[in-house]
């Protein structure tokens, strides 16, 4: 750590006697670099409705996959996964990981996407009493991971997709 801060204050003074700066310019251009870098490595994306979980956003169908397989799934895909572009929040342990998807209902998308990576669910689909599908599941032994997808309703309105992939070991 001090070969750190001794680096960083070396590399200031070598910038500072390059371009002929006073001892108060040095000294600003240390705190806006301290600032800088105190920034950039403390702040991270939070969610209110999702508090302890953290926030991503782009290709959700990579994602899904990558954990499944993390967490021992054995996929069918190799690198034909149909692209899913979408804003999540995810919390992961030793134990799995559980998703969220956000803006809108992405079930029939998912859950044609884990049936073409893990072929078909082991428990068929439920449908809840508006008739929708509500819940699909993967089994451990078929899959190497059990994985759970579900349709949700928001509380602010509309629905959510939910996945819970577990490790085989965990149940």
């Amino acid at each position: 750590m001090r070969r750190a801060i001794a680096g960083r204050f070396s590399f200031t003074q070598r910038v500072a006697e390059t371009i002929s700066l006073d001892r108060m310019s040095k000294l600003r251009i240390e705190i806006l670099l301290f600032s800088a870098a105190t920034l950039l490595f403390s702040c991270s994306k939070s969610d209110p409705q999702f508090p302890g979980y953290k926030v991503a956003t782009g290709d959700a169908a990579a994602f899904i996959i990558n954990s499944a397989v993390s967490c021992g799934a054995r996929s069918r895909l190799t690198n034909n996964a149909p692209r899913l572009d979408a804003e999540w929040r995810y919390k992961a342990d030793q134990d799995g990981v559980q998703i969220f998807l956000l803006g809108g209902d992405r079930f029939a998308q998912v859950k044609t996407l884990l049936s073409g990576a893990f072929g078909p669910p082991a428990i068929a689909a439920q449908t809840n009493q508006d008739k929708h599908i509500s819940m699909v599941s993967y089994a451990a032994p078929a899959v190497g991971a059990a994985i759970q997808l579900l349709r949700e309703q928001n509380p602010k309105g509309g629905f959510y997709t939910q996945i819970v992939i577990v490790r085989a070991g965990a149940f």
